[in-house]
């Protein structure tokens, strides 16, 4: 439950709320430092071998990508790096990577953050490349299953 109160028993507990927000250019270098370690993590669990952490926040600096972060008391909990991808008359907002810790407290504000960029920016699908737990979350929220990726080393 993002935010809000949960009753335990007969207490209430008080839950801090969370926030996404767009990181500014100027702010990025200081948020992707900062997240490093949970940037790795995300990336370790899926394309680590595809492409670093170094590559996609050169995307973002060229602006090709965006960064969001999900915070809670000035605390980022997560992040995700968000492109725009048009070919053959398609557009897709399409999810380079999440990562983050209490996905439960900010997974339901990303995902109605994506839908409202979608709308936004007039993108026909939005679309996620993610590893398999992820996936699992995502197909329980809605997402459908495109495409499996193997591979043979």
């Amino acid at each position: 439950m993002p935010g809000g109160r949960r009753v335990v028993g007969e207490a209430a507990l008080e839950l801090p709320s969370v926030e996404m927000s767009y990181v500014p250019p100027v702010l990025v270098a200081q948020v992707w430092a900062s997240q490093i370690d949970l940037i790795e993590r995300g990336m370790a669990k899926g394309q680590s071998d595809w492409e670093s952490a170094d590559d996609l926040l050169g995307d973002i600096l060229a602006r090709k990508s965006q960064l969001w972060a999900a915070h809670r008391d000035g605390e980022v909990i997560a992040i995700a790096v968000i492109a725009v991808r048009s070919k053959k008359g398609i557009t897709k907002l399409f999810v380079q990577l999440i990562a983050g810790i209490d996905s439960p407290q900010w997974a339901d504000l990303l995902q109605s953050n994506l839908l409202r960029m979608k709308d936004k920016i007039g993108a026909d699908c939005i679309e996620a490349s993610c590893r398999p737990g992820l996936a699992k979350y995502l197909k329980n929220v809605g997402w459908s299953q495109k495409a499996i990726i193997m591979e043979l080393i």
